[in-house]
């Protein structure tokens, strides 16, 4: 994988002086490892302005999509999104729909949980089970995202180191088996939704998306 990765970054990286293959290596072990940037540069033979300098060209040759930082809510990254724009003009088929949890609110492309508030019927807590199991795949992808790049817990990165660990951790999957059981668990929840005025169509959208969460849910049961 080693070889083939410096060849697919090696039109894109300028290596007068620094050897790509080093320039690779550097970038692996920055991220994968939360040591100091003095420290790496000690490492591997570097000033700290060369380190930075391999850091930025290397990530800057991914060409990853850049995002938002881990701080920010999900919430809000997804309604920053270019995804959140194309869902709200309608561009999903309606018996399609993206799972989300209580973090979101309920809407006719994203089901979300029920709220539990202790009197849930049993096939609603059916329902936030097999939705939980359901969704726990991407998190489980983020987990193993972060326990790869170890710098990422830390997140004093800037947005293209961020995506360059992105791009680096999903050609890492093409190439390794790798084991995804990571146990991650999500306690946040958010109440709220700026939708603005609330009128007779407003209305009439959120009761069509709670029939459809619970046509689901209540297909779902009959396979209890």
């Amino acid at each position: 994988m080693g070889i083939a990765f410096c060849r697919l970054l090696a039109p894109h990286l300028p290596a007068k002086i620094i050897p790509v293959s080093k320039k690779v290596l550097v970038t692996l072990w920055l991220l994968g490892n939360i040591e100091s940037f003095r420290g790496v540069a000690d490492r591997f033979d570097l000033g700290k302005l060369s380190l930075h300098r391999v850091l930025f060209q290397v990530c800057n040759a991914l060409k990853a999509i850049r995002g938002l930082p881990g701080s920010v809510h999900d919430a809000r990254v997804f309604r920053n999104s270019p995804l959140y724009t194309l869902l709200e003009n309608g561009n999903l088929p309606e018996d399609y729909h993206l799972l989300g949890d209580s973090a979101y609110t309920l809407q006719p492309y994203m089901l979300v949980p029920y709220r539990d508030n202790g009197h849930l019927l049993p096939w609603q807590v059916n329902f936030n089970h097999i939705h939980s199991t359901s969704r726990v795949v991407i998190e489980r992808a983020f987990g193993l995202l972060k326990s790869k790049f170890r710098r990422l817990q830390k997140l004093e990165m800037i947005d293209v180191e961020i995506s360059g660990a992105c791009v680096m951790h999903n050609i890492i999957l093409m190439k390794e088996n790798l084991n995804l059981d990571l146990e991650i668990q999500q306690d946040l929840e958010v109440i709220g939704h700026d939708v603005g005025v609330d009128n007779v169509a407003a209305r009439e959208a959120r009761s069509a998306v709670v029939q459809k969460r619970d046509e689901i849910a209540t297909g779902l049961a009959m396979h209890m």
